[in-house]
């Protein structure tokens, strides 16, 4: 960079538009001015400018912004820039100020700008969105402050000649840098050659130093003892973090392919020992390498340049590949055989000289004598392991049977600790069970240095026996006397037990195969009980998983010298403590110093007086599942052990498949009886139900007479009136019993209507109340919005006293019930967890009790017909599966969430309608009604009833033709059907052809008939008839119904109008 040449002290331009503006800053930077300029100061800048003293500007003057700008180039092309440029803001025809200080920038971006104006010009804010801020503008207002104009005119020619100075500094020193640079790359380069030098040096030396750190490191490891792979897999780790090798692997041979499998490694592997294939057979070019070499000759192999060594070509590019360039193996053995080698690799080639593999040689070694050590010791612990897990019992003892030392398990199996049998004799657990002359031929045999086996009865420190098989080696010093005995003793206390337990339950399975019930077969199992372990009483109960209760089978107690079957309650309920412990955890054994009551657990003996020292409590299972508990006591101390627990215990387990079977079979006797009165209440049902269809004929015949002469009133006097009023009323109390029969046999005609479920329960509270009790609290939450439903109320109000009902035996000592309505919009996630509900909008009844609630494995069963958790003779198992049908029925479901002890809730959805205008009751008009003359074909299979209609009819003045059935109603119509302008039948007549078929037939020629069905059938008899109800011009009648109401319904049918009574649903 060149240096700038020297400014003047100040060159400063002044562009405006106006003469006298120039004159008076000439007067103010410098001495050259005009008097003729004097006159118009004052016209310009209300008074006239002062001359100025000082330091003199060079000043220029340019009238318009392109002469101004003109001007900066030629100033800056000579090389003669302006330091400062006095701009006028507003100079018309051209730019104005903001314009030119813009152009004049790009003329001279160095140039200062102070731009001249008056207050009612551009604001400060206008001209920085124009130009940007920028500290080489100023603004200056108009009129002019001669201190002010010459304060600006220094400071700024004054920063403007600042700046260039520096500049011309910066230069001057770029090119000293430049120079002092060239001498220091110089010096660098020798500097760099040197540092080089010492850093080769300081590198072999910061390598041998990590590789002492690491033969420290190893040493540490192996001082600590750790187990051979944990310190192979630490040495490796060690070599490859603190030494920086690449990779660093110990392997072994493996003896029948020859490979070199390893065995520990660490560092970058990345596949590479899993790639390659190392050989110990130095005929393969696998086996030339240096990890071969090595395991084959037990001596170190190095190779310092991978890359070049013909050895390693089997190796080469998957070693390159991972950074490999120098390699060694280092054996590691004992005396007699290599154990293994230890290979490494480094990134550095000729890695490996004099002072690295000395260093890495001590390390082979000192690995070499901690695997030869660790497994000498390995081999002792695993001796001693054995010998101390044994399960045997074994014991070391000197030739005169003093005990030096046992196994755990010795302790175990006699009671003696170490400190208690150390240094005693074997004596100790002699129980005189043997004969003397046992003892004499055991040790006539091990004294002359032979081997003994037996059997031998021994006694532990408790005092209770045991046999066990034992097997007294006799050990020798090498002249052949004997220095010790070992002893070992295997336990078959058990299997002798066992047998013994064989041998009665051999007998018992045959006597269990004949028990007829439960309560026989509990008999023969504590008489087993009694014959294995003897007993004072003993208590047999059977045990529902499901339920979690017990219920007591047969207890028997010791009661003034003679065992004696106490009165024992069959009701099942919640297990007691200890039948609780039992049926958890298994059996219990409760030895007692101070002798416990027998009934502190609530079990109740018959001689309370006495008080049990012994107890064992098992549960009696059939595989997994208990099935019951059995108890045996005795009033004596420690009359029971484990051993005792075990035995009772197996004897349960023995049993209790044949228990679950024989109360299978008891309950298969149960099943059968409640099917064979099942069958009687269908057969009782179907009676009922023919009856009362029956009946309801006969009703109508009645019935409809008496209302036949009811409409005519004129012809009998108010005595006779009187009289027939009373045989309707006694009809319609007859039809009523008749109609309780169908519920009974579930055949009666559900009428469905707009049901407000508000006021379905509000209705019934009073009921309710009187059938819950007072002591129960009886709360009813209505929804704000009523709730609609279609439905049956007869139906809707069966299934809410049911609830109740249920809810009331789930709470004998009082409590809560809560009626709730509502209505619920149920969508998808609703679905997921309900599968047979629905979305959409629901009606909601809910019934919620704080009763006992129901244990989660009966909640899928509630509502199978027959199923029920009351007593026998307190629920007939069909309350639930009732109400369940119901709900179906009317296409809804219901929802029930319990949970054991706290309570139940049955929710009842059903589908919602909007709120219906409801229309009150029809009362039939007191008059007589609407007759026509219109053409009936009569179909009705009942001779009183199709007589009393006709009769009806035609009292009214419709013509009628009749037939008993439809295939006589078909012949009727062969050629005439389109006559007809009404159908009247029966839906379920005999012949083959029901009414719906009937009608089919008739509308096939004549499609405008219309038809009125009657019957005395529910919608689930009526069966594929249902739809055919809701076809156009079809209205339906139930029987028995009184002359008016068919009179009402036949003009109806005829007239097309809204019915009065809707189909069966």
């Amino acid at each position: 960079m060149t240096e700038p040449a020297q400014l003047p002290n100040g060159r400063v331009l002044v562009i405006d538009d106006t003469l006298a503006i120039h004159d008076d800053f000439r007067k103010i930077l410098c001495t050259e001015v005009k008097p003729e300029f004097d006159s118009l100061e004052a016209e310009i800048l209300g008074q006239q400018a002062p001359y100025a003293s000082g330091p003199r500007f060079e000043v220029t003057s340019a009238y318009q912004g392109q002469e101004g700008l003109e001007t900066v180039r030629a100033s800056v092309q000579t090389g003669k820039p302006f330091a400062l440029a006095f701009v006028d803001v507003r100079m018309p025809p051209g730019w104005d100020g903001v314009e030119t200080t813009a152009r004049l920038w790009e003329a001279d971006p160095n140039l200062q700008i102070v731009i001249c104006t008056a207050h009612s010009d551009y604001s400060w804010e206008e001209m920085t969105a124009r130009l940007g801020h920028s500290e080489r503008l100023l603004i200056l207002k108009k009129p002019f402050d001669v201190i002010e104009v010459l304060q600006l005119a220094h400071t700024l020619t004054e920063k403007w000649r600042l700046a260039h100075e520096s500049k011309a500094i910066l230069c001057s020193l770029e090119g000293s840098v430049q120079e002092r640079t060239k001498e220091l790359r110089g010096a660098n380069q020798e500097l760099s050659k040197l540092a080089a030098e010492r850093q080769l040096a300081a590198q072999r030396l910061e390598r041998v130093n990590r590789l002492y750190s690491v033969l420290s490191k190893v040493n540490e490891l192996i001082v600590r003892g750790r187990a051979v792979d944990s310190l192979l897999q630490e040495t490796c780790r060690v070599l490859v973090e603190d030494g920086f090798f690449r990779l660093a692997w110990f392997g072994v041979l493996d003896q029948q392919s020859l490979l070199v499998r390893p065995t520990a490694w660490a560092g970058n592997d990345a596949g590479y020992l899993s790639q390659v294939q190392v050989l110990a057979s130095p005929d393969s070019p696998h086996g030339a390498g240096p990890s071969g070499r090595a395991l084959v000759e037990g001596c170190l192999v190095v190779c310092n340049d991978i890359a070049s060594d013909p050895a390693m070509q089997p190796w080469r590019e998957a070693a390159l590949t991972r950074g490999f360039a120098a390699s060694a193996a280092f054996p590691v053995k004992t005396d007699t055989r290599t154990l293994g080698i230890l290979s490494l690799y480094s990134a550095e080639p000729n890695f490996f000289r004099q002072a690295e593999l000395e260093l890495l040689n001590r390390l082979s070694d000192d690995l070499s004598f901690a695997l030869q050590y660790l497994e000498q010791a390995g081999r002792l612990r695993l001796q001693s392991a054995a010998l101390t897990a044994a399960e045997n019992g074994i014991v070391i003892t000197d030739p005169d049977a003093v005990i030096l030392w046992h196994n755990p398990a010795f302790s175990q199996l006699t009671g003696f600790s170490a400190e208690e049998a150390v240094g005693r004799k074997m004596s100790l657990l002699k129980s005189g069970k043997q004969p003397p002359e046992f003892y004499q031929e055991l040790w006539r045999t091990i004294s002359s240095g032979q081997p003994w086996q037996g059997e031998i009865v021994n006694r532990r420190k408790d005092g209770r026996l045991f046999t066990s098989e034992a097997t007294i080696t006799p050990m020798h010093d090498p002249q052949g006397a004997v220095t010790h005995y070992i002893a070992i003793q295997h336990d078959v206390t058990a299997r002798k037990q066992a047998e013994e337990r064989t041998a009665a339950f051999a007998t018992l399975g045959q006597r269990l195969n004949i028990a007829n019930t439960t309560q026989d077969a509990a008999r023969i199992i504590v008489e087993v009980a009694d014959l294995l372990l003897g007993w004072d009483s003993c208590l047999f109960q059977l045990y529902s998983p499901a339920e979690n209760l017990v219920s007591e089978l047969l207890v028997i107690d010791l009661i003034q010298g003679r065992r004696t079957e106490c009165q024992v309650n069959t009701a099942w309920r919640p297990p007691l403590k200890l039948a609780k412990r039992a049926i958890r955890e298994g059996g219990l054994l409760l030895l007692q110093d101070n002798p416990v009551e027998a009934q502190s657990d609530g079990v109740p003996f018959g001689d309370t007086s006495r008080r049990s020292a012994s107890i064992l409590f098992v549960p009696i299972r059939n595989g997994s599942q208990a099935t019951g508990v059995l108890s045996i006591q005795s009033y004596a101390p420690k009359a029971y052990d484990q051993a005792s627990l075990d035995t009772l215990q197996a004897l349960a387990d023995h049993c209790g498949g044949a228990i679950d079977r024989i109360k299978s079979q008891e309950t298969l006797r149960h099943t059968q009886e409640q099917l064979r009165q099942s069958q009687k209440l269908e057969a009782i049902g179907q009676l009922a139900g023919g009856v009362a269809h029956d009946f309801n004929n006969l009703l109508a015949v009645i019935r409809g007479n008496a209302d036949l002469v009811l409409l005519q009133p004129n012809q009998l006097q108010a005595e006779g009136q009187e009289c027939l009023h009373q045989i309707t009323a006694a009809a319609e109390r007859a039809a009523k019993l008749t109609n309780q029969l169908l519920i009974f046999s579930r055949k009666q005609v559900m009428q469905s209507r707009p049901i407000n479920l508000n006021d379905l329960v509000s209705n019934l509270t009073k009921m309710l109340k009187r059938i819950i009790g007072e002591h129960i609290n009886l709360q009813c939450s209505y929804v704000g919005q009523p709730p609609f439903a279609q439905a049956d109320a007869g139906m809707l109000e069966q299934v809410l006293v049911n609830l109740v009902v249920n809810a009331r035996d789930a709470m004998p000592s009082g409590g809560r019930l809560v009626l709730s309505t509502g209505l619920e919009e149920t969508d998808a996630a609703h679905v997921a967890r309900q599968p047979e509900a629905r979305t959409g909008l629901f009606a909601v009844l809910s019934v919620e009790d704080s009763g006992t609630g129901i244990a989660p494995e009966l909640l899928p069963r509630i509502f199978e017909p027959f199923f029920t958790t009351k007593d026998v003779g307190k629920g007939s198992g069909l309350g639930l599966s009732t109400v369940y049908g119901i709900v179906k029925q009317h296409r809804g479901w219901i929802e029930v969430n319990s949970q054991l002890g706290a309570g139940a809730t049955f929710t009842i959805y059903l589908p919602a309608l909007q709120q219906p205008t409801l229309e009150k009751e029809r009362e039939e008009a007191p008059g007589i009604p609407q007759g026509g003359s219109e053409r009936i074909l009569l179909v009705e299979d009942e001779d009183g009833v199709r007589k009393l209609t006709r009769t009806v009819l035609e009292k009214f003045g419709y013509r009628v033709r009749e037939a008993a059935s439809g295939g006589q109603a078909l012949e009727e119509c062969a050629d005439r059907a389109g006559e007809f302008d009404l159908l009247l039948t029966d839906m379920v007549m005999p012949g083959g052809i029901t009414g719906r078929e009937l009608a089919e037939k008739l509308r096939n020629r004549n499609p405008e008939l219309k038809v009125l069905c009657t019957s005395g059938y529910s919608g689930d008899a009526l069966g594929p008839e249902m739809e055919f109800l809701r076809c156009k011009h079809t209205r339906f009648v139930s029987k028995p119904c009184s002359s008016r109401q068919l009179l009402q319904a036949v003009r109806q049918c005829l007239d097309d109008a809204q019915p009065d009574e809707s189909p069966p649903t």
